[in-house]
């Protein structure tokens, strides 16, 4: 599927085409090919840069933008997805992960996952694949948007993401 089909999100757009422009007529661009000072720096917040350790089967955080940061409250670099979440939402992350090494190719998702005990979060994700031969890396935009409920941010000394998380959309990138 296209990705204009998929989503109007402009800082998504806008990471999507200079991860097309990076890779070319290849599969993927390499790490060494992405350079976030060249990026329009309304979307450095929002991006995050991740590696395959493990032998692919987790990720670490290399990279986190200041968005992503003050959304977890805390510093991401150097952090896997076991370090901030739980349950249902960790297995749903991994697997968009797992999706990525898979397919070599970008993966779209939006959806809304309970934020704390009261509210909940809207949010769009792409992950797109680094690499040379197969996937080492994971180049990601993710904005966030709405709440529902009275507070805004997780509830202090609780920041390990809960188990609630409804996907709305789910898409491999073709083009």
């Amino acid at each position: 599927m296209r990705f204009a089909e998929i989503t109007d999100d402009p800082i998504l757009v806008d990471l999507y085409e200079y991860w097309k422009r990076k890779r070319g007529t290849r599969r993927m661009p390499s790490r060494r090919d992405v350079d976030p000072l060249e990026l329009n720096p309304a979307a450095l917040p929002y991006i995050a840069i991740a590696e395959y350790i493990d032998e692919g089967r987790h990720v670490r955080l290399r990279l986190a933008g200041t968005e992503l940061e003050r959304a977890f409250g805390r510093s991401l670099t150097g952090v896997s997805p076991e370090d901030v979440m739980t349950g249902d939402y960790l297995e749903f992350i991994n697997g968009l992960l797992q999706d990525v090494r898979k397919h070599q190719a970008p993966v779209y998702s939006e959806s809304t996952f309970r934020w704390d005990r009261e509210n909940f979060r809207t949010t769009r994700r792409l992950y797109m694949p680094l690499g040379d031969d197969e996937v080492r890396m994971v180049f990601i935009g993710q904005t966030i948007g709405s709440r529902r409920g009275k507070g805004n941010d997780p509830i202090p000394g609780d920041t390990r993401m809960g188990a609630s998380i409804i996907e709305a959309v789910r898409e491999i990138v073709t083009e």
